[in-house]
């Protein structure tokens, strides 16, 4: 479609352009950065969605779009949130942290990058079980992880 001398799509790129252009400068260099970070993982997640098969394109988009909303959100909060934590919770926080991690660490050794078990191949219950799990379960669970420790005491 052409309006005038310029296509639809130039302005609708210029509009996007001034919008996440002046969005920065309000929010800083963080924001951009966030934007642009949310991506990978936003990528990644969707591409292993588990048991969820998106055949129109429609579908495709809104999934895509969500996961990454839900992941920027994630994001933003924890740049700009202040955390007040009792003891406790800290240990409650980084232990449940820690352990999503290191199942998404085996997990993509088991299901991603086999090669990784070339440097060490983990062995017993707990990496078994975790390899069992579908590789798009595992790559959710720490963000869901990451939302639920967020809900703290802010200043």
């Amino acid at each position: 479609m052409n309006l005038g001398i310029m296509s639809l799509d130039i302005i609708i790129l210029i509009a996007v352009f001034a919008l996440i252009f002046f969005w920065s400068f309000k929010n800083g260099k963080k924001g951009i950065i966030a934007l642009i970070f949310t991506t990978y993982p936003a990528l990644v997640i969707y591409s292993n969605l588990p048991y969820i098969v998106l055949d129109k394109p429609m579908a495709q988009a809104v999934g895509f779009v969500v996961i990454y909303i839900l992941i920027l959100t994630v994001l933003w909060r924890n740049v700009h949130a202040r955390h007040v934590h009792s003891f406790i919770r800290k240990i409650t926080d980084y232990g449940a942290l820690t352990l999503s991690y290191m199942a998404l660490i085996i997990s993509i050794s088991a299901h991603s990058i086999p090669a990784l078990q070339k440097i060490y191949t983990f062995g017993g219950y707990f990496p078994e079980l975790i390899s069992k799990i579908d590789f798009g379960v595992v790559l959710i669970i720490p963000i869901i992880i990451i939302l639920l420790t967020n809900n703290s005491d802010y200043n």
